[in-house]
């Protein structure tokens, strides 16, 4: 059944862990680009990786349920190639080209908008709205208090620990 193939992929798509260790990371980047990188070693790309296997593995009863997990499956590798570049750059601190950066954050934001995009897709299929993930503001802190509390988040992220409940 094509609803229980989608509200499946909807469900693990909505269960991604490397959501809340991407924010930890944006959080720091432009302040402190090495430690950011760092943390997307040890936090966000592990998550990033974890949630691209589970949608792989899933499956899928209808040809089109496929079709749409293949969707998400491209969406998440280009991501994870996406975050490996920005992991790069990261690293490099502010030495790092600038025309690399901004590809690095082109591919990350395409790649996403492509994961937005089988999201809007599956929801007017099964009648749901998708809620998009929101970056946090420049300003806004993450739960708890400082650094530790953000590498708390990413290290969870990366060992498969659920983060706070919303």
């Amino acid at each position: 059944d094509l609803v229980a193939d989608l509200t499946r992929l909807q469900e693990a798509i909505a269960e991604d862990p490397a959501e809340e260790a991407l924010d930890a990371v944006d959080a720091i980047a432009d302040d402190r680009p090495v430690h950011a990188a760092r943390l997307m070693r040890t936090g966000a790309i592990p998550a990033a990786q974890r949630q691209l296997d589970e949608v792989e593995a899933l499956e899928m009863g209808t040809p089109e349920g496929r079709r749409f997990a293949r969707r998400a499956v491209r969406a998440y590798t280009a991501r994870q190639r996406a975050l490996e570049s920005y992991e790069d750059v990261l690293d490099q601190g502010i030495s790092a080209d600038p025309l690399d950066t901004l590809r690095a954050i082109r591919a990350r934001r395409e790649a996403e908008e492509q994961l937005l995009q089988v999201m809007r897709d599956v929801g007017e299929v099964i009648g749901v709205e998708p809620r998009p993930p929101s970056p946090p503001g420049p300003d806004e802190e993450l739960e708890g208090e400082g650094e530790g509390a953000m590498e708390g988040a990413i290290e969870g992220a990366a060992e498969g620990e659920p983060g706070p409940a919303p």
